[in-house]
């Protein structure tokens, strides 16, 4: 949720590699950047989910505000390039919204909604992309556990729920955990010096597992 960076101190640089149910043409790869300075923040990511014949490649690039200690928006522009073999590709553009609020000191809420305006595939095809709303719920715990509730609904598409806990046993390392609607996960975070380094597995009740591995790089402007 990009309005939760607004609320984030400092920038960062990373990258997630994520391949599903060990399936070679199932390749998720991101690289992403978050600048922030006072109030004001500022994404850019670029993302691959599938193979070099099929897939889709996405750009996004955004910009959030903080106002005062506790709320932020974040506005940002989508560009989609869907691939497939030798048809021609479907050049599509949208926008993501989200805004966050920190409650109380434990307590922060979050929504998002992707292509409210309900732009189509090839801008001007048949295809409308998919609308997707979500509602994220954050608790914290002192500084030993972060917990989250969140719920996504896709139209057209179903409905999901997971809840997710991070859990800080000492400084040198994060165990992730989550259970949701469709899969359940697991995961080990490592920090060093200005590197967060992570791998993580999950298990999807219909199909089988799925694992991930990230790398971010923290600094300041």
């Amino acid at each position: 949720m990009a309005a939760m960076g607004g609320m984030v101190e400092g920038c960062s640089v990373s990258y997630w590699f994520q391949n599903d149910y060990f399936i070679s043409e199932l390749m998720y790869n991101l690289i992403g950047a978050h600048l922030s300075r006072g109030e004001n923040g500022a994404w850019l990511s670029l993302s691959h989910d599938g193979w070099m014949q099929f897939g889709e490649m996405r750009l996004d690039a955004g910009y959030a505000r903080r106002f005062g200690k506790r709320f932020s928006i974040a506005l940002g522009g989508v560009y989609l390039l869907k691939h497939a073999g030798q048809y021609t590709p479907a050049h599509s553009f949208t926008i993501d919204f989200s805004s966050y609020c920190q409650i109380t000191s434990t307590i922060g809420l979050g929504i998002r909604l992707f292509n409210p305006i309900l732009m189509r595939y090839g801008v001007t095809g048949d295809e409308i992309i998919p609308m997707e709303f979500a509602f994220r719920m954050h608790y914290s715990r002192g500084d030993k556990i972060l917990a989250h509730l969140v719920v996504e609904k896709r139209l057209p598409g179903g409905l999901d729920a997971a809840i997710g806990l991070l859990y800080f046993p000492v400084p040198t390392l994060v165990l992730t955990g989550g259970c949701g609607l469709r899969k359940i996960g697991f995961g080990i975070q490592i920090p060093w010096k200005h590197f967060l380094f992570g791998v993580q597995t999950d298990w999807s009740y219909r199909i089988s597992f799925s694992t991930a591995a990230m790398i971010l790089y923290r600094f300041q402007l």
